[in-house]
């Protein structure tokens, strides 16, 4: 139990992969607006195609991926600023 990483509430401003898998395609840049429901990539797994899409409205404030690159399960793929309106 002293190996097992510590509990952190999770940071909804940070979008990490639930599955290891390929990044395919990014359809967002560093600091384009976004709404909840926007396509930001995709994500190959399994042979599948995963849809990632925004779950907040907000701004992009880092993308820590590029097209082709493997990434394991619980990698941090963006980060978002929270637009306050």
């Amino acid at each position: 139990y002293k190996n097992r990483k510590k509990w952190e509430n999770p940071d909804i401003r940070k979008i990490l992969s639930v599955i290891p898998g390929t990044v395919i395609k990014i359809h967002v840049k560093e600091n384009q607006k976004v709404k909840e429901g926007d396509l930001m990539m995709i994500l190959e797994a399994m042979k599948m195609m995963n849809l990632i899409l925004v779950h907040i409205d907000g701004q992009v404030k880092t993308i820590h991926v590029k097209e082709g690159e493997k990434i394991p399960k619980g990698f941090l793929m963006v980060e978002l600023k929270k637009l306050l309106i």
